[in-house]
């Protein structure tokens, strides 16, 4: 069974500010629940590798994933490595 997670919150802040925070991939352990650790690949243009560690409670699990960038626009994630089937997400700042 495919299991879907949504998750939506709006802020009030200039979108140039919004997007630069959800693009700080290297912080998310910051302020990401669960992103215990975030080490980047590489880096080409609007696409970046990152291997991130998520933790619940005893349970931590490294996932390889491609991030896609459309400036001040959005961030999406795709797996290319891990324990799940599948996983992608995204984030948009409008």
């Amino acid at each position: 069974m495919l299991k879907k997670f949504e998750f939506s919150k709006i802020v009030k802040a200039p979108i140039e500010v919004a997007y630069t925070i959800v693009a700080a991939v290297d912080k998310y352990p910051e302020f990401v629940p669960n992103v215990s650790k975030v080490k980047i690949l590489y880096e080409d243009g609007n696409h970046l590798g990152v291997e991130m560690e998520v933790r619940k409670g005893i349970i931590k699990q490294k996932v390889q994933t491609l991030a896609q960038y459309t400036k001040y626009y959005s961030i999406s994630f795709e797996q290319i490595k891990g324990p799940f089937k599948t996983m992608e997400s995204m984030s948009i700042v409008v």
